[in-house]
Formats: C-alpha cells, sequence, structure tokens
C-alpha cells in the first residue's frame, strides 16, 4: 500500500541497527516495525484543551464488544501526539 515509499527517518541504515529482522521487513514492506503480529493493541486517553465542548458533542461508535485492559502506561506526548517514552506502567489487578 506503501509503494515503496520509506519515512525519511528509517532511510539511515545507522537507524536501522535498533530494530529486528522482522521489524525492518515491516519498514520496508508497511513503513512501519509494529504492523501485523508485532503490532501491541492499545486505547490512547488524551488531553483535550479549549475544544473540549465540540468534542463531547460528537457521537462516538464503540464496536469492540469485550477487551481487557491490564496494565495502563504514561507516556512522553512527541509531535503530533506520538507516545515517545515510557514514563511509569501501572499493572491492573489479577486476572
Amino acid at each position: 500500500m506503501r509503494e515503496g515509499v520509506l519515512r525519511d527517518k528509517y532511510k539511515n541504515k545507522d537507524v536501522l541497527i535498533n530494530f529486528t529482522k522482522k521489524q525492518i521487513n515491516n519498514i520496508e514492506k508497511y513503513g512501519y516495525p509494529d504492523v501485523k503480529e508485532l503490532y501491541i493493541p492499545h486505547l490512547s486517553l488524551i488531553r483535550f484543551g479549549k475544544d473540549i465542548p465540540s468534542v463531547l458533542e460528537k457521537k462516538f461508535r464503540w464496536d469492540i464488544q469485550s477487551s481487557v485492559v491490564d496494565k495502563i502506561g504514561i507516556f512522553e506526548m512527541g509531535d503530533y501526539g506520538t507516545c515517545i517514552r515510557l514514563v511509569k506502567e501501572f499493572e491492573l489487578g489479577n486476572r
């Protein structure tokens, strides 16, 4: 789907030494290291600024019938809202 487009940050071969062979294959094929079986599903809880009233007016649909949350992580936020560094992780209850 990416048709050979590689993000600039992955063009530097020195950066690729930080990834596994599977991750490098995913980068070359899909543009990101952690896709398919390497993807860890997550739910991002975010902080809204001044636009909170307009956000709350929207109707959200949750199609997932069941899920299990076993831990919560607090991350340092980078550009575009990405999580760039794990600050603290909390395990939730017993399963």
